[in-house]
Formats: C-alpha cells, structure tokens, sequence
C-alpha cells in the first residue's frame, strides 16, 4: 500500500469498451470514474452522461479488457436530473469484496494491485443494457 494512498486513480468509461456492446441507439454515452485509496478504504465518486435509458447499478468487476467478469465490489450510482445522466460517491473497505461465483474473494491488497495493473474495470448498467452500458478498464488510460 505505500505510495498508494491519496493519489487518484481516473477511469474513463464508454460504450465501444463493454462486453457485451450495448444497444445504445443514437446516445453516446460517457462517463468517469475516480478512486482514491486513504488507509485501509478506497474513496470513490462516478459520473455518466447521455445514457440510453435510467441507470440502475455500478460496480467494479475482476476481468481484462475484451472479456466479461464477476462483480468484485458494488458501487452506489444513481440517477441525475434526467433520466440520461447519473452520478454517485461513496467509499469501500475490504468488507464489501463480494465472492466470485466460484467461491473465490479477492483480498484487499489483490484490489488494490488490480487497481493499478488494470486488471479490474468499472462499469454502469442501465434498464435498456442490463449487463452494462459504459465501461472502463482501471489503471489503463
């Protein structure tokens, strides 16, 4: 963890990098990410923009880029003034490290390590793409 704490980590997150690509129609749906580790938590704050439809949870999930992976830690998201935009902030700890579906929990210094090899990605999800809408690998921009 030395080094690692107070520096932001910023994730950009689009549609051209989710697995499977999403039906955005004519949206062009963008959004952030930012983590900052401080001791033993992570702090985070997200945003997405020009959405297909309402957003309905963020979280980030174990897998490189190109392929589809488990949760590993939920995030809080919720809507903005329009149904297109949304944004959340809030902080974890390795308490809320949920297990894979083989039973495998990653431990905190694997979270943070796949924060900065890029071995982890954030996306949002939304009511029309369920299984993501925007997307972005952390740790490799």
């Amino acid at each position: 963890m030395s080094g690692m704490s107070g520096q932001a980590i910023e994730v950009k997150l689009d549609s051209t990098h989710e697995v499977p690509q999403p039906n955005v129609g004519s949206s062009s749906p963008t959004g952030t990410a930012s983590f900052t580790p401080s001791g033993t938590s992570i702090s985070y704050k997200l945003t997405a923009s020009g959405l297909s439809s309402p957003v309905t949870v963020a979280h980030i999930h174990s897998g490189p880029p190109g392929k589809a992976g488990p949760v590993i830690v939920p995030l809080t998201i919720s809507a903005g003034s329009d149904p297109s935009t949304a944004s959340g902030e809030g902080s974890f700890d390795a308490s809320a490290i949920k297990a894979t579906p083989d039973g495998n929990k990653m431990s905190w210094s694997d979270v943070i390590a796949g924060l900065q090899s890029g071995s982890l990605y954030v996306n949002i999800h939304t009511q029309n793409n369920k299984p993501g809408e925007i997307r972005g690998q952390v740790g490799m921009q």
